[in-house]
């Protein structure tokens, strides 16, 4: 009976060691919950799963080139690069790399942490999306 008892507290070990390995390897969800379109949300992202991203020009209000911004640190918001830029609608697919925990652009090399919306006016310089 105590083999029976220790076998199945073994396996209850085993599955919570491989559950918590596995989260160590998953990507957060890349985009602010709001100013970008997914096509799945924060609450139905399952671990590192590809994530279509798209960012429009929402009125006619000068700014026409609308771009996607990636942040190479999510917590200095003011640093970022435009990683993706057209007139009116961007879009492309982000794909996480388990191994560094970070996402990047299909068929592109650069890493960021995450990603948001922008929108370039008439002075050329680039703003992001509320």
């Amino acid at each position: 009976m105590n083999h029976v008892f220790l076998s199945f507290l073994l396996i209850i070990a085993v599955g919570t060691f491989l559950v918590v390995s596995a989260d160590d390897d998953c990507c957060s969800f890349p985009t602010p919950s709001m100013g970008v379109a997914t096509n799945v949300s924060a609450r139905n992202f399952v671990c590192n799963e590809p994530i279509y991203i798209q960012c429009a020009v929402s009125a006619l209000n000068g700014k026409n080139r609308v771009g996607i911004a990636g942040f190479k640190d999510i917590a200095d918001r003011r640093s970022y690069e435009i990683v993706a830029e057209r007139d009116w609608v961007v879009s492309n697919i982000l794909i996480c790399n388990p191994a560094t925990i970070s996402w990047h652009l299909k068929g592109d090399v650069p890493e960021y942490q995450f990603f948001a919306c922008a929108y370039r006016g008439e002075t050329g310089s680039w703003e992001l999306a509320n």
